[in-house]
């Protein structure tokens, strides 16, 4: 798995850094493309465009 790795990302100094935020990378790309699906997410950006404030989305309080 290593030399697959050191394919992508070279090889030396540095390298594990690189292949960490090449992780990260992926890993946040998958979390936003889980969350944008979620139904409570696309409700709150309804409510946004509607320019409802807090207070009047959530009538019982915080």
């Amino acid at each position: 798995m290593a030399i697959n790795i050191g394919e992508v990302i070279g090889a030396g100094a540095g390298r594990g850094i690189a292949l960490l935020i090449l992780i990260a990378g992926m890993a946040l790309s998958i979390v936003g493309i889980v969350v944008s699906g979620l139904k409570s997410v696309k409700t709150l950006e309804r409510r946004i465009s509607k320019n409802e404030t807090l207070a009047e989305s959530c009538p019982e309080g915080l």
